[in-house]
């Protein structure tokens, strides 16, 4: 059996750490949805103040100095919240992309091996075997990326 046959990993153990990364990122990812909806209604609520704020002034009830200051403080509300739910929305990120990409990169890490220039082939490494590569009894030994996967859902390693 080849080197790189050696550090695919199993497709069960694969498809677990899929099925336990989606149970994960549905539960944040309620979190974030929930999250969104909150700041969505408090811009929707900012706004309708503001529009208030319009009507108070246009009936002449507010005068214009207090409008002004009422007006951007509830501007600059309405750009905080705004900037929040855009951090939220960036949270509700397609998980199912980034399993997939991770699957590709770790099923084919021989072929892109081979394939890779010395920088990125240093980076792959790094990536896969952050601990580094040691040599004991005619052996390479890691504590590879597969390891430490394998290891966190009671599976065993290549080693």
């Amino acid at each position: 059996m080849g080197c790189t046959a050696l550090l695919a990993p199993k497709t069960a153990l694969f498809d677990v750490f899929r099925e336990v990364v989606l149970d994960v990122w549905k539960e944040r990812n309620r979190e974030a949805q929930a999250v969104t909806a909150r700041i969505t209604r408090r811009v929707s609520d900012l706004r309708t103040k503001k529009s208030r704020l319009v009507d108070l002034i246009s009936r002449g009830v507010l005068d214009e100095a207090t409008f002004k200051d009422e007006a951007s403080a509830v501007d600059a509300e309405i750009v905080v919240a705004e900037i929040g739910l855009k951090e939220a929305q960036f949270e509700e990120l397609d998980v199912e992309i980034v399993l997939n990409f991770a699957q590709e990169l770790l099923s084919n890490a021989g072929k892109l091996w081979k394939e890779f220039d010395l920088d990125r082939k240093q980076r792959l490494q790094k990536v896969l075997f952050p601990e580094g590569l040691n040599f004991a009894d005619g052996k390479f030994g890691t504590a590879s990326i597969f390891n430490d996967l394998a290891a966190s859902f009671g599976g065993k390693t290549n080693e």
